[in-house]
C-alpha cells in the first residue's frame, strides 16, 4: 500500500483559504482605515502651517524620500539605537520576502502542491522566512538577556513577538514536515501555522504592527508642514 502523500489542498481547500483571505483584507482595511480616521486631527494640525500651497512635484519628491527613507531603510530607527535597527529592518523585510512568496504561490501553484527545495517562490520565502525570524528572535532575545529594555516591555509586547515568533516557526515547521512527507503531524502545524498569520493580520491595525504605517505617515505629514513653512519663511 503506498505511503499517503502531503497534499494541503485536500486537508483544506485553497478556496476557504483564498475566501478567508479576502476577509482578513477587507478587515484590515477597515482597521487602517478607523486608524487614519482617527489620526486626522493630528495630521491636518500639523499641515495648518501658513504658507503657499506645495507644488505637485515637492509632495512627489517628499513622499518618495520618505518611503526610500523611513520605510524601506528605517532611519528613524537606525538613528535612535543600531540593534533596534536591526531587528526592525530584517523583520520588516523578512515580512516582505514572504509577503512575495506568498502571492506567487497563490498565482504559480494553485494546487498547492509542494515545491522543490530551490524552486525560486521557495527560496524567497526561506530567504524572507529567515530574516523575519532573526529579527523576532533578536527582539525576544534583547528582552531576555537585558533588564533594562525588559522593564519597558509590557505583556502585550511578549504576547506580540511571541505570536510572530510561533507563526515563523510553525511555517519552516511545516516547509520541514512536508520535504519528509509527514503528513498528518504537517496538517496539525500547516493549520495552526495559518490561524497564527491570520491572528496577526486581523489585529494588526490594533497591535504594534500599525507603527509600519502610522510612523511613516506622521514622518510624511511632518516633512510637508517643514516644506510649507520653510517656502513661507522664504518669501
Amino acid at each position: 500500500m503506498p505511503l499517503a502523500q502531503v497534499d494541503f489542498n485536500s486537508f483544506l481547500q485553497k478556496n476557504y483559504i483564498d475566501i478567508g483571505g479576502i476577509v482578513i483584507v477587507s478587515v484590515v482595511g477597515l482597521g487602517l482605515l478607523l486608524c487614519f480616521i482617527r489620526w486626522r486631527g493630528t495630521f491636518m494640525e500639523l499641515l495648518r502651517v501658513r504658507g503657499p500651497a506645495l507644488s505637485r512635484s515637492t509632495i512627489t519628491r517628499a513622499t518618495l524620500s520618505n518611503v526610500v527613507v523611513n520605510v524601506l531603510y528605517q532611519k528613524p530607527v537606525a538613528d535612535c539605537s543600531r540593534t533596534r535597527w536591526a531587528m526592525h529592518f530584517t523583520m520588516f523585510w523578512g515580512f516582505i520576502g514572504l509577503a512575495i512568496a506568498t502571492t506567487l504561490d497563490a498565482i504559480l501553484n494553485p494546487a498547492a502542491a509542494p515545491l522543490p527545495f530551490l524552486s525560486p517562490v521557495r527560496v524567497v520565502g526561506n530567504v524572507g522566512g529567515v530574516l523575519f525570524m532573526f529579527g523576532v528572535t533578536l527582539s525576544l532575545g534583547r528582552r531576555v538577556v537585558s533588564s533594562s529594555v525588559r522593564r519597558d516591555s509590557s505583556l502585550g509586547d511578549f504576547l506580540f513577538l511571541g505570536v510572530l515568533f510561533l507563526a515563523g516557526l510553525t511555517g519552516f515547521l511545516t516547509e520541514f514536515l512536508s520535504d519528509l512527507n509527514v503528513v498528518y503531524p504537517d496538517y496539525f502545524v500547516f493549520w495552526s501555522h495559518l490561524l497564527l498569520v491570520s491572528l496577526l493580520l486581523v489585529t494588526a491595525p490594533f497591535s504594534k504592527f500599525v507603527h509600519a504605517v502610522g510612523r511613516p505617515a506622521l514622518l510624511l505629514v511632518k516633512r510637508l508642514a517643514k516644506e510649507k513653512s520653510d517656502a513661507a519663511a522664504s518669501e
